[in-house]
Protein backbone atom coordinates (compact mmCIF):
# COMPACT_ATOMS: atom_id res chain seq x y z
CA UNK A 1 0.00 0.00 0.00
CA UNK A 2 1.30 3.71 -0.59
CA UNK A 3 1.62 6.75 1.53
CA UNK A 4 -1.26 7.69 3.11
CA UNK A 5 -2.57 11.14 2.11
CA UNK A 6 -2.41 14.19 4.89
CA UNK A 7 -5.90 14.57 6.17
CA UNK A 8 -7.26 11.63 5.49
CA UNK A 9 -7.56 9.47 8.96
CA UNK A 10 -10.74 7.72 9.03
CA UNK A 11 -11.93 5.71 5.52
CA UNK A 12 -15.10 3.83 4.58
CA UNK A 13 -14.32 0.39 2.08
CA UNK A 14 -17.73 0.03 0.17
CA UNK A 15 -18.58 -3.46 -1.18
CA UNK A 16 -16.93 -4.54 -4.38
CA UNK A 17 -19.95 -4.04 -7.22
CA UNK A 18 -19.86 -8.00 -8.75
CA UNK A 19 -19.36 -7.17 -12.78
CA UNK A 20 -19.70 -10.65 -13.38
CA UNK A 21 -23.09 -10.65 -14.31
CA UNK A 22 -23.56 -13.65 -12.11
CA UNK A 23 -25.46 -13.44 -8.82
CA UNK A 24 -23.78 -16.99 -7.50
CA UNK A 25 -20.77 -14.73 -7.53
CA UNK A 26 -21.78 -12.36 -5.17
CA UNK A 27 -19.90 -14.77 -2.43
CA UNK A 28 -16.35 -13.45 -4.95
CA UNK A 29 -16.98 -10.05 -4.69
CA UNK A 30 -17.57 -10.17 -0.37
CA UNK A 31 -14.67 -11.94 -0.08
CA UNK A 32 -12.46 -9.64 -2.31
CA UNK A 33 -14.38 -6.67 -0.23
CA UNK A 34 -13.39 -7.94 2.75
CA UNK A 35 -9.84 -8.76 1.73
CA UNK A 36 -9.48 -5.12 0.81
CA UNK A 37 -10.53 -4.41 3.93
CA UNK A 38 -7.78 -6.23 5.71
CA UNK A 39 -5.21 -5.27 3.60
CA UNK A 40 -5.83 -1.78 4.22
CA UNK A 41 -6.31 -2.03 8.10
CA UNK A 42 -2.83 -4.11 8.22
CA UNK A 43 -1.02 -2.05 6.31
CA UNK A 44 -2.04 1.48 6.86
CA UNK A 45 -2.10 3.89 9.93
CA UNK A 46 -5.80 4.60 8.64
CA UNK A 47 -9.14 3.53 10.62
CA UNK A 48 -11.31 2.24 8.13
CA UNK A 49 -15.42 1.58 8.76
CA UNK A 50 -16.65 -1.62 6.40
CA UNK A 51 -19.25 -3.80 7.95
CA UNK A 52 -21.87 -1.07 8.37
CA UNK A 53 -21.32 -0.20 4.33
CA UNK A 54 -23.00 -3.61 3.77
CA UNK A 55 -26.27 -1.73 3.71
CA UNK A 56 -25.14 0.33 0.42
CA UNK A 57 -24.35 -2.40 -1.60
CA UNK A 58 -25.74 -1.53 -5.33
CA UNK A 59 -26.44 1.64 -3.67
CA UNK A 60 -26.05 4.30 -6.52
CA UNK A 61 -25.43 7.93 -4.12
CA UNK A 62 -22.90 10.36 -4.45
CA UNK A 63 -19.67 9.22 -2.90
CA UNK A 64 -19.80 12.84 -1.09
CA UNK A 65 -23.05 11.84 0.13
CA UNK A 66 -22.21 8.47 1.34
CA UNK A 67 -18.66 10.16 3.67
CA UNK A 68 -20.81 12.85 4.87
CA UNK A 69 -23.54 10.22 6.17
CA UNK A 70 -20.85 8.16 7.32
CA UNK A 71 -19.20 11.09 9.00
CA UNK A 72 -15.78 9.33 6.90
CA UNK A 73 -13.22 11.15 5.17
CA UNK A 74 -12.67 9.11 2.37
CA UNK A 75 -14.69 6.40 0.53
CA UNK A 76 -12.83 3.42 -1.43
CA UNK A 77 -15.52 2.08 -4.18
CA UNK A 78 -14.29 -0.83 -6.56
CA UNK A 79 -15.45 -3.59 -8.69
CA UNK A 80 -14.30 -7.15 -9.57
CA UNK A 81 -15.34 -9.47 -12.18
CA UNK A 82 -14.50 -12.84 -12.22
CA UNK A 83 -14.18 -15.06 -15.66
Amino acid sequence: MGKVTSGITFLAVLPMENLSGDPKQEFFADGMTDELITMIAKSTPLRVLSKSCDELKGARKPVQDIARSLDVDAVVESSVIRD
